[in-house]
């Protein structure tokens, strides 16, 4: 029993610092990209911002699936 708790304590070791490398990247990557993104919609108006959000809004809300479903045991599990 005591290998059993070592084991899962490793493992959520590993799965905590796996987390914290993949969040390093992502802040990296998006420091180094930021300069290229502030030049590309520099010269995009607001306007198109705003219409562009309300477009993409609209399609997550009629595309994105909002249905649940049933476990065996009867009670109802949301994706």
């Amino acid at each position: 029993m005591e290998g059993l708790v070592e084991r899962i304590d490793v493992l959520s070791l590993w799965v905590d610092i796996k987390a914290i490398k993949s969040s390093i990247l992502i802040f990296l990557a998006l420091l180094s990209l930021s300069p290229v993104l502030r030049t590309l919609t520099a010269a995009t108006s607001s306007d198109s911002i705003w219409a562009l959000s309300a477009v993409l809004f609209l399609l997550n809300a009629l595309l994105a699936d909002y249905s649940a479903r049933q476990n065996p045991d009867g009670q109802v599990q949301e994706r």
